[in-house]
């Protein structure tokens, strides 16, 4: 069971309306300098600051949600999809999913509970998913149809498939800290070296001895 707000839970406990928006944070890049280019999203207008583990974070109003995939909460090392639908007519979504590069980027989904006379946020919002991108196809619609963009999620716990490449590669060093180039070289294969004495060279090919068709009694001088 997850922990949750004491003001929040109050709140529940009232059984009033609820009155919620979802937010999703996403760490895409520049698809130009590669650089990091995070971006938040949610179903509430206009754009709006939320403070989540300390940080003020910027979400910009990306219309309704058109569809969303229950959300399971769950422990353990299972990996589990999520797969939201947004429209693609949005500015927003456009920008973080077309312009920039979503690729295996981190993904937080946050909800944000208000009161619904006030529409005060309660307290922070709360996680309820992390994990990566694993992909955003953008469908084409035919005429008078909607266009819209799904975005497929995987739980953090995919993480753990990948391969030691992807998690120690000299890409991935460098990206954590420019001018690391311990790993430079692991594509480059097996090397031999010699340490403190000169390297052994190979025996010269011999010519193959002719064959010799005598007997043995040839051989031994005609005994």
């Amino acid at each position: 069971m997850r922990d949750r707000s004491p003001l929040i839970t109050s709140f529940y406990q009232t059984r009033k309306g609820r009155h919620a928006r979802l937010l999703i944070w996403i760490q895409a890049k520049d698809r130009t300098t590669g650089l990091p280019k995070p971006m938040g999203l949610w179903n509430g207008d206009d754009t709006q600051d939320f403070v989540i583990g300390g940080q003020t974070r910027t979400y910009h109003g990306a219309g309704p949600v058109i569809e969303i995939d229950p959300i399971t909460y769950q422990v353990g090392l299972r990996v589990r999809t999520q797969r939201i639908v947004f429209s693609a007519l949005s500015p927003a979504v456009q920008t973080v999913l077309l312009q920039d590069d979503p690729r295996m980027a981190e993904v937080q989904m946050h909800v944000a509970d208000f009161y619904p006379e006030t529409h005060n946020l309660i307290d922070e919002p709360e996680r309820i998913f992390k994990g990566n991108v694993d992909g955003s196809p953008l469908t084409y619609p035919p005429e008078q149809g909607n266009a819209v963009c799904v975005l497929k999620l995987l739980s953090a716990a995919a993480n753990l498939r990948r391969p030691l490449t992807l998690k120690k590669s000299s890409a991935a060093l460098l990206e954590r800290a420019p001018g690391d180039n311990f790993r430079r070289y692991t594509g480059v294969g097996p090397v031999t070296t010699s340490w403190g004495e000169q390297r052994a060279k190979a025996p010269e090919p011999t010519e193959p001895a002719e064959p010799d068709d005598r007997t043995d009694i040839e051989r031994e001088g005609g005994r």
